[in-house]
């Protein structure tokens, strides 16, 4: 696509959202000659039409009636997918990395672990939010960073919408514990001494007993303490290694309460039944191949394939969940899929592992993830294969609305390009 394609298009979705002709979930809206339509949760479709009123579709088929008021947008040659839910970013929280005043990702002085709330610090202002919404990004699981503690904190989800009510999807979503190396380090280090304090704190709590706390910071006991009692407990833990994964698996069976979710995994697929009999997903980095780490010794980009083949739910993320390059945009998580497809994964499970996966392991595919009557319209029209690195998107809705495919670069590149050289 070239870069006066690319304005065009991100002028029209601006024109769109100024003049409010689609802006209202009170409208209808019609999407007509898609050249594919892709829903996930069923066969694609070829040259389809999709229905969209209130903010949620209604309809997918070869023809639906077009109500009067309906605004019409023509997808004619073009592809149609779910919105991208990346399962793993800072997306909201990092302005950039290298400057901690624009950074809320991580809490390294306030003394708080398990209970730092990354949904007190979403912005939808920030600038790889504009970034990922222009690359096919719809929805994200926002993470918090381990700094002093195996408990990371606690997570969210959000929209890639413009505005604040509609950016945050669910607070509270998740707890995220860090196991691997990187954690333990942060621990202070020895498996040793983690697990066993880990082990008693679930196990003091899960049985109500009354004895001293084994977190620091009251806050954090609370949190433990309160997520324990309402019931099962979605508790995102990164490990790497087959050993690490194997004592993941066994704390989860001896705490039924807690809903355990697999993250890199990067030697899963050496476990890869074990992982699967117990109905646990993973969210893993598909570019995870070179042993940089003693515990990411026997990573292969065959990691993706081998787990779904074992019938693991599986998602991708390009790289660690706290690091910049999960959270920098849309374009990098197709390009992980790709990558994935590449070594042997289907093109519709590497589809399903950005799209539909992520909503299941978060617990929201009633409403997210797929194009099915009565969820959310989030959706992407592409103008090609969306994981070749030449496409891109030529709209996105999120909740039903065009979103402004403008990003911050966009805007300095126009400001910039007419400078005449010194």
């Amino acid at each position: 696509m070239t870069m006066a394609r690319i304005v065009g298009c991100c002028l029209v979705a601006l024109i769109i959202m100024a003049t409010g002709v689609i802006q209202s979930h009170a409208s209808s809206l019609v999407i007509v000659n898609a050249e594919v339509i892709h829903p996930v949760a069923v066969p694609s479709l070829r040259h389809g039409m999709i229905l969209i009123e209130d903010g949620l579709i209604r309809r997918i088929a070869r023809h639906v009636d077009i109500p009067a008021d309906a605004e019409v947008i023509d997808a004619r040659g073009h592809t149609i997918t779910p919105g991208i839910f990346s399962a793993g970013s800072q997306l909201g929280l990092v302005e950039i990395y290298s400057v901690d005043d624009t950074n809320d990702g991580a809490s390294a002085r306030s003394g708080l672990h398990a209970a730092f709330d990354v949904h007190w610090g979403v912005n939808p202002d920030t600038s790889p939010m504009g970034v990922s919404r222009r690359a096919g990004l719809t929805r994200s699981a926002v993470f918090p960073r381990s700094t002093g503690s195996v408990f990371a904190g606690v997570g969210a989800l959000v929209g890639m919408a413009t505005t604040m009510p509609a950016a945050l999807h669910t607070p509270h979503a998740f707890a995220y514990l860090d196991m691997a190396d990187q954690g333990v380090r942060n621990a202070g280090g020895g498996r040793g001494a983690v697990w066993p304090r880990l082990e008693q704190m679930f196990r003091l709590h899960a049985s109500d007993v009354s004895e001293q706390s084994v977190l620091a910071d009251p806050l954090d006991e609370a949190t433990v303490v309160k997520a324990l009692a309402t019931g099962r407990l979605l508790m995102l833990m990164r490990v790497q290694s087959t050993r690490d994964i194997l004592l993941a698996l066994g704390f989860m069976d001896r705490h039924p309460r807690v809903r355990l979710v697999l993250v890199g995994a990067a030697e899963g697929w050496r476990v890869a039944g074990e992982i699967a009999r117990r109905k646990v997903p993973v969210i893993l980095d598909a570019y995870a191949n070179i042993p940089t780490r003693f515990e990411l010794i026997a990573s292969t980009r065959e990691n993706a394939r081998r787990l779904a083949e074992a019938g693991v739910v599986i998602a991708l993320i390009p790289g660690e969940p706290d690091e910049p390059m999960a959270t920098a945009n849309a374009r990098s998580i197709l390009h992980a899929a790709g990558v994935a497809v590449a070594h042997g994964l289907a093109w519709e499970q590497a589809l399903e592992a950005v799209t539909l996966n992520p909503a299941r392991i978060f617990g929201v595919e009633g409403e997210l993830g797929s194009l099915e009557p009565g969820k959310r319209a989030d959706l992407v029209i592409w103008d090609g294969d969306p994981f070749e690195l030449s496409t891109r998107p030529v709209m996105v809705l999120v909740d039903g609305r065009v979103q402004p495919l403008v990003s911050r670069q966009d805007l300095l590149l126009e400001r910039y390009r007419a400078v005449p050289p010194r």
